[in-house]
């Protein structure tokens, strides 16, 4: 479990140094969401998606190949009504 929030940096340093897992992360944050469902943060979560991209990534940083923005995980916000 995060005991707190991680940097960006930290987090691929962690990876890097095989301290951290970003695959069990990225499950960890899922886990979060559906834990939560009546706040109804999220109207689609990609799962399997998500899951697949963090292996990728993790394999990126891991060998050296990842770009500066590689371990975030992010939520992006729908809030414009269309009809």
């Amino acid at each position: 479990m995060i005991s707190r929030p991680l940097t960006i940096g930290a987090v691929q340093e962690q990876v890097a140094d095989r301290k951290l897992d970003l695959i069990a992360l990225t499950q960890e944050y899922l886990q979060r969401i559906e834990q939560n469902p009546s706040l109804n943060a999220f109207l689609e979560v990609y799962a399997p998606e998500a899951q697949a991209r963090a292996a990728e990534v993790q394999e990126k940083i891991q060998s050296g190949k990842a770009g500066l923005l590689a371990g975030a995980v992010i939520a992006l916000k729908d809030n414009i009504a269309v009809r």
